[in-house]
């Protein structure tokens, strides 16, 4: 990989000294193909991967991607808000992404799908794939041909963060059964029913942190340093109790008592259970609305 980041670099630089040779055009299609096999779209972005690797290495699996099968294979993630699901699809994208001819994670499908339909999606879609530009050109109409006729011609990754209706993927013009062979889609969602009802062929059901990795990750957002009050220490397995080992909530609660002390932490404990801070409330309904 060193070598390969190596030669970007100086192949880049040789790119003005060769614009007027005939080697130009080739020498400018290896600097993109490398720079697209190294380049992850969320490299150095997600953090807090306690316990993550071997949860995602299970959802690697799932897809099966070093068998001898080409089939097209549909994997479901699905779970209560909050829970990490969306965390462990990235690093997914992360680790997977370059196995495939194109690739695309299009975040909060539900929210593109509300304020313009499905063809807002399958712009997303096409622009990450197929890198197409100026696509407001194009009708609806259109927009769904070049998904339908295009993109299922290539081996392609595809990631739906947060479908919350099984209209968002029926009315993409993506027919898993054609798609080219190798391909991928994972679909994040909270409810398990959509999966079931599109034919996802695994369906993942991420589960709440062991009291291990909760610690840790508390650990990691409510203290600063290794300088621990032994006072707050001893009121951690309360606040692991409150959380719920929840990722989210233990992110949102272990930040707010950071850098406070014992008594602060005592009242704050009363106050959560009392009236809890708008914060943590946020945080909690969103696994609440997700309940029938």
């Amino acid at each position: 990989i060193l070598t390969l980041f190596y030669l970007t670099d100086n192949l880049a630089s040789l790119l003005f000294f060769f614009s007027s040779r005939p080697e130009f055009r080739e020498i400018e299609n290896i600097v993109q193909e490398v720079i697209k096999t190294l380049g992850h779209k969320f490299s150095g972005f997600v953090d807090d991967l306690i316990g993550i690797q071997s949860r995602v290495q299970e959802l690697e699996g799932s897809l099966k991607l070093s068998s001898n099968n080409d089939n097209v294979r549909v994997l479901g993630i699905c779970g209560m808000g909050g829970i990490g699901k969306t965390t462990q699809a990235v690093v997914l994208y992360d680790r997977i992404s370059y196995k495939f001819d194109a690739c695309c994670f299009v975040e909060n499908v539900n929210k593109i799908y509300r304020d313009g339909g499905a063809t807002a999606i399958q712009k997303q879609i096409v622009r990450q794939t197929l890198d197409e530009k100026n696509l407001e050109i194009y009708s609806p109409f259109e927009i769904s041909g070049i998904v339908r006729n295009r993109l299922h011609n290539i081996k392609v990754l595809i990631f739906l963060d947060n479908v919350d209706q099984i209209e968002q993927l029926q009315e993409l013009a993506i027919n898993p059964n054609f798609l080219f062979e190798g391909s991928r889609m994972i679909i994040i969602t909270r409810d398990e029913h959509i999966l079931k009802v599109y034919g996802a062929h695994v369906i993942h059901k991420v589960s709440l942190m062991n009291d291990n990795d909760a610690r840790k990750l508390f650990y990691s957002k409510a203290f600063k340093s290794e300088d621990q009050s032994s006072s707050c220490v001893e009121l951690i397995p309360e606040v692991l109790k409150y959380v719920q080992c929840l990722p989210l909530a233990i992110k949102v609660i272990g930040s707010f008592l950071c850098t406070r002390n014992a008594t602060q932490w005592k009242d704050a404990l009363d106050r959560f259970q009392n009236s809890p801070d708008n914060g943590i409330m946020d945080v909690l309904q969103i696994s609440i609305d997700g309940l029938q």
